[in-house]
């Protein structure tokens, strides 16, 4: 899995157990955002999780830094 990959480049010992985690906190992670949008936030791909392209995220910085221009 590419996540654990680039999160832990150098432990190939539990390469398994930590694949295994993530997608677990995927799965939960998915489970919980259900609760407040019928939409996926997560999305499987071929190539792997990805953020769902269809749903408009803005963070609260993001959200910020647009009013304080609009102030401006």
């Amino acid at each position: 899995m590419k996540i654990a990959d680039s999160l832990w480049p150098d432990d190939e010992r539990n390469s398994e157990k930590i694949c295994s985690n993530l997608r677990g906190l995927v799965y939960r992670f998915r489970r919980t955002f259900q609760l407040i949008s019928d939409e996926d936030l997560i999305v499987s791909t071929q190539a792997g999780y990805r953020l769902n392209p269809n749903l408009k995220i803005i963070t609260d910085f993001a959200q910020f830094d647009k009013l304080g221009k609009e102030a401006c």
